[in-house]
C-alpha cells in the first residue's frame, strides 16, 4: 500500500509539472505574438501555481511576467513598467538566474530608461506628485540605485507632498546617501565652453580626436548637507519645531555657512521657550555677521514673534542703519508699529458713553493718528525701494486718509488703482 501511496503522489506531481511547463510555454507564445493582456490572464492562473514550481520553473515566471507587463516596445504605462521591473528583479533568485539573467538585465536597462523620460515628461508639465510616485516605485524596485530617491523626494517638494518627502529624505538620511558621483569634463576646441561626458572613455577618446582639451576628473559635491537643511526646513515649515530641533545641529555642521538655519534654530529656540539658548545663539550669529541686515531682520521677525515687539524694533533700526533702502526692514518696522493698533481698537471698542470714556476715546485717537505717522516714512521708504510693494501703498493709502491728508492720499490711490490694474 505504501509504494502505491508513493506512485500515486509522485504520478500526481509530474502531472502538475507538466501542467505548469505547458502554461508557461504557452505565455511565452501569448507574449511573443503581442498579445499582452492575454498573456497577463494566464500569469494569474500560473501565480496559483507557484508553490509546486521548481527554481527553473520559477526563474522562467518571472522573466515572462516581466516581458509580458514590459509590453511591446514604446510602451509608457509606468504602472505596468514598474511591475514588469519587480518581476525581472526577481529572476537571479531562482535557479540564479543561469537562463534568462542577462536577458532580464536588458529588458531592465530599457524599461528603466522608458520610466526616465516619462518622468522628465510628467516634471515639464509640472506634474510633480506623478514624477514623484514613479521615481520612489523605481527605487523600490531597484534599492541600489539611490538616487531615484532622491530626486523623487525633490519632486514631492515641488508637488508640496511635503508628508513624503520627509518620508524619502530621511530614508536617504538613514542610508547615508550623499550623492557623490565622479563626472568627466573636457574643454570643446571651438566653444571653449567645458562639456560633461557619460564615461572617461568618452571623454578620452575626444581629448585623441583633438576636439576637446583640458580633460578633468572630478567629484560632484555631497547632498548630504542639502537633505539635512530640506529635512529641518520642512519640519520648521510643518509646525513640528521639536522635530525640527532634533536635527538641526547636524544640519548646520554640514551647512556652516548656511545663515537661514541659524536663523530657524533662533526661531525655534524662541518657540520652545529656550531662551538662554536663543541668546548664545544670536550672539554668535551677530559675532559671525555683524553687518549683515538681514540678519538683523531675521533676528526682528523672531522677536516680534515671540511678542518682544521693543526688541524686535531694535533689530529693525540696526538693520536700516546699515541699509537705509531694505524694503523688508522698512515694513516689517512699520507693521511693528501699527501692531500697536489692535490694541488701542480693542479698548475703544469696549468703552462706554460716560465723560471719562468719551475723554480716553479722545486720548486713543490721538495716540493712534500719532502711531500713523512714526509708521508712514518707514513704509515711503519701502515703497521707493519696491514701487510693486501693493500691500505698503495700500497702507500708506489708508494712513493718509485716516491723517486727514487728502492730497497724499490720493496720490498713493493712484499708485493702488495703477497697481491692481496691473494684476
Amino acid at each position: 500500500m505504501k509504494l502505491k501511496f508513493l506512485c500515486i503522489a509522485f504520478l500526481t506531481f509530474t502531472v502538475a509539472a507538466t501542467a505548469q511547463k505547458k502554461e508557461l510555454k504557452t505565455l511565452d507564445k501569448s507574449i511573443d505574438k503581442g498579445e499582452f493582456a492575454e498573456a497577463k490572464t494566464q500569469l494569474t492562473a500560473l501565480e496559483g501555481m507557484m508553490s509546486a514550481m521548481d527554481d527553473k520553473q520559477k526563474e522562467e515566471f518571472y522573466f515572462l511576467k516581466g516581458k509580458a507587463y514590459l509590453g511591446a516596445e514604446g510602451n509608457t504605462n509606468a504602472e505596468d513598467l514598474i511591475t514588469g521591473l519587480d518581476a525581472l528583479a526577481k529572476v537571479n533568485e531562482f535557479n540564479e538566474g543561469s537562463k534568462f539573467g542577462k536577458d532580464a538585465v536588458a529588458l531592465v536597462t530599457n524599461a528603466k530608461n522608458t520610466i526616465i523620460k516619462s518622468v522628465q515628461a510628467d516634471e515639464d508639465a509640472e506634474k510633480y506628485s506623478d514624477a514623484a510616485t514613479k521615481l520612489e516605485k523605481l527605487y523600490s524596485v531597484s534599492p541600489q540605485d539611490t538616487s531615484f530617491l532622491y530626486y523623487a523626494a525633490n519632486d514631492a517638494i515641488r508637488a508640496k507632498d511635503y508628508a513624503n518627502a520627509l518620508d524619502y529624505l530621511n530614508t536617504l538620511k538613514d542610508i547615508k546617501y550623499d550623492g557623490v558621483e565622479t563626472t568627466y569634463v573636457a574643454t570643446d576646441v571651438e566653444t571653449k565652453k567645458e562639456v560633461r561626458f557619460g564615461s572617461k572613455n568618452e571623454m578620452d577618446l575626444a581629448v585623441m580626436a583633438k576636439s576637446h582639451t583640458d580633460p578633468k576628473t572630478q567629484l560632484t559635491d555631497s547632498k548630504r548637507p542639502l537633505i539635512y537643511e530640506l529635512i529641518v526646513k520642512i519640519y520648521n515649515q510643518e509646525g513640528k519645531p521639536q522635530e525640527a530641533l532634533d536635527m538641526i545641529d547636524e544640519a548646520i555642521e554640514l551647512n556652516p555657512e548656511e545663515i537661514e538655519l541659524k536663523s530657524i534654530r533662533l526661531n525655534l529656540y524662541r518657540q520652545l521657550g529656550m531662551n538662554d539658548e536663543y541668546d548664545a545663539a544670536a550672539e554668535e550669529m551677530l559675532s559671525i555677521s555683524p553687518d549683515d541686515p538681514t540678519l538683523y531682520v531675521n533676528l526682528g521677525v523672531s522677536a516680534n514673534n515671540a511678542g518682544d515687539t521693543a526688541k524686535a524694533q531694535e533689530y529693525y533700526k540696526k538693520a536700516l542703519e546699515i541699509d537705509p533702502a531694505s524694503a523688508v526692514a522698512n515694513v516689517n518696522m512699520a507693521a511693528s508699529i501699527l501692531d500697536e493698533d489692535k490694541q488701542f481698537i480693542e479698548e475703544m471698542n469696549s468703552l462706554g458713553n460716560s465723560k471719562a470714556d468719551n475723554a480716553r476715546y479722545e486720548e486713543i485717537k490721538k495716540q493712534r493718528m500719532q502711531l500713523y505717522k512714526d509708521a508712514a516714512p518707514y513704509l515711503e521708504s519701502a515703497v521707493e525701494a519696491e514701487p510693486d510693494r501693493i500691500n505698503a501703498v495700500r497702507t500708506l493709502y489708508n494712513i493718509y486718509t485716516q491723517l486727514g491728508e487728502q492730497d497724499k492720499a490720493d496720490a498713493y490711490k493712484a499708485k493702488l488703482d495703477a497697481l491692481e490694474g496691473g494684476n
